[in-house]
């Protein structure tokens, strides 16, 4: 009888960490999804801001732009975006609303972007201030979704504070949200 209880405790003890290091690993494979979803936007975020920058100047002319580096933005924007629409699908569906805002902020600044290159130098100004509320709305939509992934995040890492949002300067220079031993 003692030999069955010592292998019964033996028995549950060893399910319990088994369950316990399942639960472990699977919360922990979700925070690092959640970071990879931030790093992939943060990289859209500075593909597209670089974009526009480089396209349009309230103070001059629109930039010349070659069409080989208007393909490799291009590319660089989709691959982006279907990683990101791919990670928020699979993993945080809660996170697609964010995703709608973002898509439509970036398609209607890319669209008043068209315009403004597009209108002859006289009609340019009003452009120009519809195009510059545009790129805002654009960055207030990459920092309302970057603000929920953060909240899903935290949410996925109950009872600890969030490593990634104690960002260090060394790990926003190596674009990665929680801090990389060097």
């Amino acid at each position: 009888m003692l030999l069955l209880t010592i292998l019964l405790s033996a028995t549950c003890a060893g399910l319990v960490t088994h369950r316990l290091n399942i639960s472990k690993e699977r919360l922990s494979f979700r925070v690092r999804k959640a970071e990879d979803v931030y790093c992939t936007a943060e990289q859209l975020e500075d593909v597209l801001n670089n974009f526009f920058a480089d396209s349009y100047s309230l103070v001059n002319h629109c930039l010349p732009r070659e069409n080989e580096a208007d393909a490799k933005i291009g590319e660089a924007v989709g691959q982006h975006f279907s990683r990101l629409k791919m990670l928020i699908g699979f993993y945080f569906p809660g996170l697609r609303p964010s995703l709608s805002r973002v898509t439509s902020a970036a398609a209607s600044a890319y669209g008043a972007l068209q315009a403004y290159n597009k209108a002859p130098r006289e009609e340019k100004e009003p452009l120009a201030e519809i195009l510059d509320v545009s790129v805002v709305e654009m960055k207030e939509a990459f920092e309302a979704m970057k603000e929920n992934i953060l909240t899903v995040g935290a949410k996925e890492h109950v009872g600890r504070r969030l490593v990634f949002l104690n960002r260090s300067q060394k790990a926003m220079r190596s674009s990665r949200v929680m801090p990389v031993a060097v």
